[in-house]
């Protein structure tokens, strides 16, 4: 008894394929990144409500993600901090930006004590960050994938 088998389509599914890698790092990874930095994003703006750290609201409000993707190492990364177009004033006219005095609030200094809010928001989350992304990676494969069928029409 003999099976034959043929495959219809080779080119198209091979095209996908190819296609695939770039699409995923592009769109899916750096989505899913963003959406495990979101996490630790929240959770360092609920630790600055809890330790009464906010006083003018603009470290609150300048705590931002910014994902970067290198694509020749095939890297991607997220960094969350203190982005420094955030600027305010103070009542006295003097310029404030979060960005040069967040680590005086993490770390503390000589005459003020240290009020951690970033790393905490990290260690307390590692496991629901890897959730996140795990989570977003999964339904982004699976939309890359059926976009991809249907402009290759497999």
């Amino acid at each position: 008894m003999d099976i034959e088998f043929n495959l219809f389509g080779e080119k198209e599914l091979m095209a996908v394929f190819e296609a695939l890698p770039e699409r995923m790092q592009k769109n899916v990874l750096s989505a899913a990144v963003r959406g495990g930095a979101s996490v630790i994003s929240k959770a360092a703006k609920r630790n600055l409500k809890t330790n009464n750290s906010i006083r003018t609201g603009l470290l609150h409000k300048s705590i931002t993600i910014k994902v970067k993707r290198y694509t020749r190492q095939g890297v991607i990364y997220a960094a969350v901090g203190a982005n420094r177009s955030t600027v305010g004033t103070l009542p006295n006219g003097r310029r404030l930006v979060p960005a040069n005095y967040a680590h005086l609030v993490e770390k503390g200094t000589r005459n003020s004590r240290a009020e951690p809010f970033m790393r905490p928001a990290l260690d307390a989350n590692r496991k629901r960050v890897f959730e996140q992304i795990t989570a977003r990676a999964r339904k982004g494969m699976a939309r890359e994938i059926r976009k991809l069928r249907k402009t290759t029409s497999i």
